[in-house]
């Protein structure tokens, strides 16, 4: 079996993945210091929860260049189908990495509804976290925006972790402005960031985890390389069609009939035609079986 490689369009597009990722990392530090910098002049552990939570995000976006990176591989004998599954994994982590993090602000979020502290915050540290929610709400636009153009997992997983940091600078904003009257506040508006970082999380889960464990293609899909097998003269009786994707790759393996009068060239001339075929419509891989092709007398033998 000859080893399926990343296309030059795939390679191109992953390398766009690559691009993305690497400005909204250096963003995410750059939020991340600014956030853990006024935590320690606020002294405020608020402060520094949404610091560690924005720096967790330029982890997430780490993962999400590793995976296209990765993705960008050639296949190699133990992987002939390639790394594209790869981008897929950097998924799966960054929903895990926000389940722990929701987690996280589950506990700290209860502690501090147990256990509030008054505290005055100059509003100019309040209008700077507010506005790191806005940033990050550009970030999130910016990674749905490419995860969809470029359908990438990874980018698209990493723009729910942009909008739940989002929701938690805001929710940081609020109650450090509510802290002097309502200390009791900042850990209500934790607990609901943190059910909200916990129900993405969940769903990345379900999303991302399913095609990792080889869930089929869409039906659509397979009655697509049913009709264009069917449309080419010379091949009948398509059956036993399997479609395998492999991130942006797709193997697609069936069972096509011909006439036996057919010389090996003929054959091999048509499944050529095959491929090219289901190439047009898909980026996939095509292996066929031919098998002889009998056509059942309609006329019955005369007992006499």
């Amino acid at each position: 079996m000859v080893p399926s490689s990343p296309t030059h369009s795939e390679r191109q597009r992953l390398r766009k993945v690559r691009q993305v990722a690497t400005i909204i990392l250096l963003a995410n530090l750059f939020i991340g210091g600014v956030k853990w910098v006024l935590g320690d002049l606020l002294l405020s552990v608020a402060l520094k929860a949404d610091a560690f939570h924005s720096l967790s995000d330029a982890l997430t976006t780490f993962l999400v260049y590793l995976g296209a990176r990765m993705a960008m591989k050639p296949a190699d004998p133990e992987h002939p189908f390639g790394h594209g599954r790869a981008e897929f994994l950097s998924g799966f982590a960054i929903a895990v990495i926000l389940g722990i993090v929701g987690l996280e602000f589950l506990v700290k979020a209860f502690t501090r509804i147990l256990h509030p502290e008054a505290q005055a915050i100059p509003i100019w540290a309040i209008l700077i976290v507010l506005s790191t929610g806005l940033i990050k709400e550009g970030m999130t636009l910016l990674s749905l925006r490419f995860g969809e153009s470029l359908d990438s997992p990874g980018l698209k997983s990493d723009a729910f972790h942009h909008r739940s940091d989002a929701w938690t600078s805001y929710a940081v904003g609020i109650g450090l402005l509510a802290q002097g009257s309502f200390p009791w506040m900042d850990g209500l508006l934790g607990f609901g960031i943190a059910g909200y970082i916990l129900w993405t999380a969940y769903r990345l889960v379900r999303e991302i985890g399913s095609p990792l464990l080889g869930e089929p293609v869409p039906k659509e899909l397979e009655d697509l390389v049913h009709q264009v097998a069917e449309e080419i003269p010379g091949l009948n009786n398509v059956h036993d069609i399997e479609i395998h994707r492999y991130g942006q790759h797709i193997e697609v393996i069936l069972h096509v009939e011909a006439s036996p009068e057919m010389t090996l060239r003929e054959a091999h001339d048509l499944v050529t035609q095959l491929e090219k075929e289901v190439n047009r419509h898909i980026k996939g891989k095509v292996t066929a079986h031919i098998e002889p092709w009998i056509e059942e007398d309609s006329v019955s033998e005369d007992p006499s």
